[in-house]
């Protein structure tokens, strides 16, 4: 039989082995959800830009190209001018460290600006 030191720093090592795993899911969902937050921050403020371009009488396209560069990587970006009102949508894919956790939201912003005249 082991002197007790010597078995309750066998079980200190078990105890660690199987929290360290948890630890680092935990960190990752952490650092995936403060990601989520820059996102969407990211999607509202690219949205308002394209927003904002559309409403000054520029293109669609042009509107795009400036919410494409505020957005996240890989962002859907839409925008519609129709009845005096200029709106735009961006959607953001979700990050690697949560894409794999279901039901995870999506990034994602919207803006809507009366057309300038």
């Amino acid at each position: 039989m082991l002197p007790t030191s010597a078995r309750d720093a066998g079980m200190v090592t078990v105890e660690a082995a199987l929290a360290l795993p948890t630890v680092l899911v935990m960190a990752a969902v952490g650092v995936g959800a403060v990601g989520l937050g820059i996102d969407h921050a990211r999607c509202v403020d690219a949205a308002a830009a394209a927003a904002r371009h559309a409403a000054r009488g520029e293109s669609a396209g042009d509107a795009v190209a400036w919410a494409a560069r505020a957005a996240p990587e890989g962002s859907a970006v839409a925008v519609s001018v129709a009845g005096g009102i200029a709106r735009a949508e961006v959607r953001a894919p979700p990050r690697a460290v949560l894409a794999w956790l279901p039901g995870v939201p999506v990034a994602s912003g919207s803006a809507s600006v009366r057309v300038e005249q």
